[in-house]
């Protein structure tokens, strides 16, 4: 596609990924316990969602998630990891090919259910390959877009991150004072 900005509505002023939106039903997490509390999160590759919030939490609903795994605090907020479920393991591929059409039907009603997010969504256009929504890509961008098509990129960089990453500095010093 053309390097113009994104068709009109395309943003997510608040969350900087798309990956909140997917993760939060993997883990099935109601948006609402981390709403005004979240910095971004982000997907490992070694099968963990990464929640980044601003500071330590005492928000019990988040430790008991039958999904928890461990938790951090570190100098640019909390981190707390959770462990995603062997069977979205397969829509976690997907994902990261940008295969949104391809999201298994239990994700798609999780996604619903815990993201915030409504069908109108233009997430879920995308999720659904919504007729409208490729007419209005192809007028915004001036080209036919194939059936066979996603109507969304692949997910930025952004949305993967390491849990090494958040701690880089000090593993740096640990491993220049060994």
């Amino acid at each position: 596609m053309s390097d113009k900005k994104s068709p009109p509505g395309w943003n997510y002023e608040k969350r900087k990924n798309l990956s909140i939106y997917v993760g939060l039903g993997m883990i099935e997490m109601h948006e609402p316990l981390i709403h005004n509390k979240i910095i971004d999160c982000y997907f490992d590759y070694k099968g963990f969602f990464i929640v980044h919030l601003i500071e330590e939490s005492d928000e019990q609903q988040l430790f008991k998630n039958k999904n928890y795994h461990s938790d951090y605090t570190t100098n640019e907020g909390h981190i707390i990891l959770y462990k995603i479920p062997d069977y979205f393991q397969k829509d976690l591929l997907h994902f990261i090919e940008g295969r949104y059409s391809k999201f298994s039907d239990k994700l798609r009603s999780n996604m619903y259910r815990y993201s915030g997010l409504q069908y109108h969504n233009i997430l879920f256009y995308t999720i659904t390959k919504e007729e409208l929504w490729r007419e209005e890509l192809e007028k915004y961008y001036g080209c036919e877009i194939p059936y066979s098509s996603e109507l969304l990129s692949k997910p930025a960089d952004r949305n993967f991150k390491s849990l090494d990453d958040f701690f880089k500095d000090e593993l740096e010093d640990e491993r220049q004072n060994s």
